[in-house]
């Protein structure tokens, strides 16, 4: 099982091929695979957990940069 975040291609898990998941499902994985909670990636993006909870649920849709900062602070390549 290999977790990837790519902002181009997308994102997704590879189970012998891959399977894509939208941008919410994978900064919600992407999260939890980096043991934080909505409101600890909040304060590290300067925003509340509740916009967080927004992006994870599809409520909202970060912008690239934003998508970007995010990886950065989960430790994920982008």
């Amino acid at each position: 099982l290999i977790f990837f975040f790519d902002f181009l291609a997308g994102c997704g898990i590879l189970i012998a091929g891959v399977i894509k998941v939208t941008v919410a499902e994978c900064i919600k994985i992407a999260r939890k695979k980096a043991g934080m909670t909505q409101e600890e990636l909040g304060r590290k993006l300067g925003v509340s957990g509740s916009m967080i909870a927004q992006y994870e649920t599809g409520k909202r849709h970060p912008k690239m940069e934003t998508k970007e900062d995010i990886a950065f602070a989960l430790g994920m390549p982008y």
